[in-house]
C-alpha cells in the first residue's frame, strides 16, 4: 500500500482506513482505479500457461550458458550448432547485453534476432557467428532481451510475455494491460519490463515480484504506471544504471523519470537531473528540451549512459548530455522518418537509416569556447550513402557498423567523405 499514497501527512491514516475500514464496505476495488495517488497501479492479471520458476536458479543457469556462448561465438574454431548468420534475413534484432554497473556502462557482446522464418538466433556482432535457439512461434510486435537474467520479453497488442533463454520456455504472462504496448525495454539489473502504452502512460512490470492474493482487487504492486504524456508513448529506454528511464511520444516530447522506489541518494545522475529530492520517495519527472520536431521514433543511450540520442519522424537526430539534460547537437539526417539509430561506443558518432533509404553518419565535435568557458558542440556529416533494404544498424567499433538487411547481415566501414578544397 505504500506505493498508493505518497508525500502526504495523512498517508498513515488513509492506509489504515483502507486496510481495516473500507474492505468491509465492499467498494475498495471500485474506488482505487479512479486515481487516489501518483503511485496508482493498473490491475491486469497473469495469463495461463506461465511456469513458476526460481528466479535465482534461472539466473545462475542462464549466466553460465551466456558465458559459454560468448566464448563459442567469439572464436573461429568449429563448434556444433554454431555457424555464420550472414545470409539470415532478420525481421528484428535487439541487443543481448551483460550488465556492468555505473561507470562501466552496459556491454553488449551479443545480439538476439528473429529471422523471417521465425527462427531465433543469438549471434556475435564481431564475428557474425550465431547459434539457433529454435523457432519462436509466438506473435510479437516488440522485443527486448537480457543476457544477465536470460530472458526474452515480447509484447503483442496488450499482452507481455517473458521467455526463459535458451529454452524459450514461457515464464510469465501479463495480460490485459489497459492499452496496446508501443515500445518495450528491459534493464540488466532488475527483472523489470518498461512499457510504452498507447494510452499515454509508461508502465513498469516487475515480473518476479510476489503478489498477495488481495492485490487482484486492490491494485497490483508488481505493475506501476507513470503519467505525464498527452499522447501515445512511442519509445522507452532504460539508463544503464537501471535507476532512471526515458520515454518519448507522438508529439516529440521526451521525459526523464526516476521510479517510485528509487531513493534520492543511490544514483550518480539523480541529483543533477532531478534535484535533491529530500524526504521524498515519490516518482520524479523532468521534461527534456523545448520545441520538438516530430514524433519520437527511437531513443538510445550511449554505452556508459552519458548521452541520450533521439530519432524523429522528421528525420532529425538530437543528442543530449544526460548530466544536466543539455542538448548538444541536432542534425538533419533524412527526408522522412528515422528507421534505425545507433551511437558509437565512445559517443563520438551517430549513425541512422531512414525511410529515404539513406545511411547517414555524423561526427559529434566539441570545441571549447574560451570566452564563455564552455564546450560547444556541432554535428558534422562524414558519410551519406543510399543503401536499400536496411532494417536496423549497430555500431561494432567507432568506424564500423553492422547493417541488418533484408537479405542478411553485413559490416559497413565508415568511409569519410573528402572535403572539397
Amino acid at each position: 500500500m505504500s506505493r498508493l499514497f505518497r508525500n502526504s501527512s495523512i498517508q498513515v491514516f488513509v492506509s489504515l482506513l483502507l486496510f481495516f475500514v473500507l474492505p468491509s464496505c465492499g467498494f475498495v476495488g471500485d474506488l482505487l482505479p479512479f486515481g487516489l495517488g501518483v503511485g496508482e497501479h493498473a490491475s491486469p492479471e497473469y495469463g495461463e500457461g506461465a511456469s513458476k520458476s526460481n528466479p535465482d536458479q534461472v539466473r545462475k543457469t542462464s549466466s553460465a550458458w551466456v558465458e559459454a556462448l560468448v566464448e563459442e561465438l567469439a572464436g573461429s574454431s568449429s563448434v556444433a550448432g554454431v555457424g555464420l548468420v550472414t545470409d539470415t534475413p532478420f525481421q528484428m534484432v535487439v541487443p543481448f547485453c551483460v550488465g556492468e554497473r555505473l561507470a562501466s556502462g552496459v556491454r553488449c557482446d551479443l545480439l538476439l534476432g528473429v529471422g523471417d522464418s521465425r527462427e531465433i538466433f543469438v549471434f556475435s556482432p564481431h564475428t557474425l557467428r550465431g547459434k539457433s535457439l529454435g523457432l519462436f512461434e509466438e506473435p510479437f510486435s516488440h522485443l527486448s532481451s537480457r543476457a544477465e537474467g536470460g530472458e526474452l520479453v515480447a509484447t503483442y497488442r496488450n499482452t507481455v510475455t517473458v521467455f526463459s533463454l535458451p529454452s524459450l520456455q514461457k515464464v510469465k504472462v501479463l495480460e490485459r494491460v489497459p492499452a496496446d504496448i508501443q515500445a518495450v525495454d528491459t534493464t540488466v539489473l532488475d527483472d523489470v519490463a518498461l512499457l510504452g502504452g498507447g494510452d499515454g502512460r509508461v508502465y513498469r512490470w516487475s515480473w518476479n515480484e510476489a503478489i498477495h492474493p488481495s492485490e487482484g482487487k486492490l491494485g497490483r504492486s508488481d505493475l506501476e504506471r507513470y503519467f505525464a504524456h498527452n499522447t501515445v508513448v512511442s519509445a522507452v529506454r532504460y539508463h544503464p544504471t537501471g535507476r532512471v528511464f526515458f520515454s518519448g511520444d507522438w508529439d516529440g516530447v521526451i521525459f526523464a523519470w526516476k521510479g517510485y522506489e528509487q531513493d534520492p541518494y543511490g544514483g550518480a545522475f539523480d541529483e543533477n537531473i532531478f534535484g535533491t529530492g529530500f524526504f521524498s520517495d515519490a516518482t520524479t519527472t523532468v521534461r527534456i528540451g523545448g520545441t520538438a520536431p516530430a514524433q519520437v521514433e527511437k531513443l538510445l543511450l550511449s554505452e556508459k549512459g552519458l548521452y541520450l540520442v533521439a530519432g524523429y519522424a522528421s528525420g532529425e537526430i538530437d543528442l543530449w548530455k544526460v548530466r544536466g539534460l543539455k542538448k548538444t547537437v541536432r542534425v538533419q539526417h533524412h527526408r522522412g522518418s528515422v528507421v534505425g539509430l545507433a551511437v558509437s561506443p565512445e559517443a563520438t558518432r551517430v549513425a541512422s537509416y531512414g525511410r529515404d533509404q539513406r545511411l547517414v553518419v555524423s561526427d559529434v565535435l566539441g570545441t571549447l569556447n574560451a570566452t564563455l568557458g564552455v564546450t560547444e558542440y556541432e554535428g558534422k556529416k562524414v558519410m551519406e550513402e543510399r543503401i536499400p533494404g536496411v532494417r536496423d544498424l549497430f555500431f561494432v567499433e567507432e568506424d564500423k557498423l553492422l547493417l541488418i538487411r533484408e537479405d542478411g547481415v553485413a559490416f559497413k566501414e565508415i568511409e569519410l567523405e573528402q572535403e572539397e578544397e
